[in-house]
């Protein structure tokens, strides 16, 4: 990268592009896959949760959907069996929502949910867990149609020229045909993570919807490959294009059990974006017909419906990471926030809105802490309904034994310990900081009291002088 002042163009410039496009060709044929791949980016899970001060608005949610009704007899309706689920000490359980579908594509004797549904979603699967007492959540596996499963593999068999793209005010950055099907692939998994998020923030608003300072709704991505072995333990001289796309050998990669070869990337870092995404990925072939003949006629819905059955249970586990978190962002924000002098911008009243909004959010934040805390302490939580995944990077391989379930209620229990212990200080801190700024914000209205008075005494004192001079003429 170069640097030149805004009023002063490289001279330079075509020239080097020139020089540099000379290997376009070379990167352009690195980064596409080879011509018999298939990429198929199948679906996307996004999790919302419901914590104590959104359960009304979610009842009054799913009374909007007409999701109220028991499609197969047996105590279905979601909003009776929430309200179940809460006033229960045990209160952990799950409830099937089913398939769902829009409203015209439902047919007669189908168990289906008539449910609007966003651009590019064929059709849906709704689960519904109640973690806690003050923990609902709710994920959906949007399954995606043909205009968007193939956006990867479009993408990356694209050719590039090398562009020089400028950068801040005073600069200019060249960027490879490999820089730019990155971004590509980055824009295409932004669009369709903000769809489902869409959707949520629409149909079933929950913290993640409302709260916009806390991030966006945790996600995961299936796809799967025809040839090639995704998220391998080695390279295997795929490492160009499989890299763009975050398959490549990655750490933190953990691998089924029970399937070989279906592996879970646990986190996806995205450059703009604060919020928890994973990677789901297989080879087409590592889903034997014995494996998936017990779910769907055809072969794509009996893989989606065999995946979704065996991860909705992990991945609502996992998303609590991305819960907590939220949380974790929000309390060092308001901590690093905290002035008894205000700021020259900043009225006293959006300083006690902020106070008022952050007690009112604490209360949610200490249920979940205490009940994380608590429930992690227990080896066995956490493991419900969820598939067993092995690590394949090897800073795990030390410990053999743990399973990702394992680690990830190890890091809840230490994230839901920092959070409960931050919470009560902080609260203690901005009690003490309410009291401090009401005291500021008085003297500043004794000392405003005072100079309006003098400035009475001073217009009462003219007001009988020109009085006395009115009776003496």
């Amino acid at each position: 990268m170069r640097h030149y002042t805004s009023l002063v163009p490289d001279p330079d410039h075509k020239q080097r592009l020139r020089e540099v496009r000379i290997r376009d060709d070379q990167e352009n044929a690195k980064t596409q896959p080879p011509s018999d791949e298939t990429i198929d980016l199948r679906c996307i899970w996004a999790v919302e949760f419901y914590t104590p001060s959104h359960t009304s608005g979610l009842i009054r949610s799913l009374q909007e959907l007409d999701w109220n009704t028991d499609l197969s007899g047996i105590h279905s309706n979601p909003s009776s069996w929430i309200q179940r689920q809460r006033e229960s000490v045990l209160s952990a359980g799950w409830l099937n929502l089913g398939i769902l579908r829009r409203p015209d594509e439902v047919r007669p004797l189908d168990l289906s949910r008539p449910t609007p549904l966003p651009h590019g979603i064929d059709y849906a699967i709704g689960h519904m867990s109640s973690i806690t007492s003050s923990i609902t959540c709710i994920i959906i596996c949007f399954v995606l149609d043909e205009s968007l499963n193939t956006r990867y593999q479009e993408a990356l068999k694209k050719n590039h020229q090398t562009q020089r793209v400028p950068f801040r005010r005073s600069a200019y950055k060249i960027l490879g045909p490999n820089l730019q099907k990155a971004a590509d692939i980055q824009a295409i998994r932004a669009e369709v993570r903000d769809t489902v998020s869409g959707w949520f923030r629409t149909h079933l608003p929950g913290l993640f919807a409302t709260q916009n300072d806390l991030g966006t709704h945790p996600s995961c991505e299936f796809l799967t490959l025809s040839k090639t072995e995704p998220l391998p333990k080695q390279d295997e001289g795929h490492s160009h294009w499989l890299r763009l796309l975050n398959l490549g050998v990655e750490f933190d990669t953990w691998e089924a059990r029970s399937v070989k070869g279906l592996r879970f990337l646990n986190r996806v870092r995205f450059e703009k974006y604060q919020h928890l995404h994973s990677i789901l990925a297989a080879n087409e072939n590592t889903f034997s017909a014995e494996v998936i003949s017990p779910y769907r006629p055809s072969e794509r819905g009996s893989i989606l419906a065999f995946v979704d059955s065996h991860l909705h249970g992990l991945l609502t586990h996992w998303a609590l990471v991305g819960l907590l978190a939220a949380y974790e962002r929000y309390l060092s924000r308001i901590r690093d926030s905290l002035s008894v002098e205000p700021q020259e911008n900043e009225k006293p009243l959006k300083q006690f809105s902020n106070l008022t909004q952050y007690f009112s959010l604490s209360i949610d934040i200490s249920a979940v802490a205490v009940e994380l805390r608590r429930l992690a302490k227990d080896e066995q939580s956490l493991k419900w309904n969820c598939e067993d995944f092995l690590p394949c990077s090897q800073p795990y391989q030390q410990e053999t034994k743990i399973t990702l379930a394992e680690a990830i209620r190890n890091h809840i229990q230490h994230r839901a310990d920092w959070l409960a212990n931050v919470d009560k200080s902080l609260r203690s801190v901005l009690i003490q900081y309410g009291d401090a700024l009401g005291i500021h914000e008085n003297v500043r209205l004794q000392r405003r009291v005072a100079l309006l008075t003098l400035v009475i005494a001073g217009l009462t004192i003219v007001i009988a002088a020109l009085t006395a001079l009115t009776f003496l003429r």
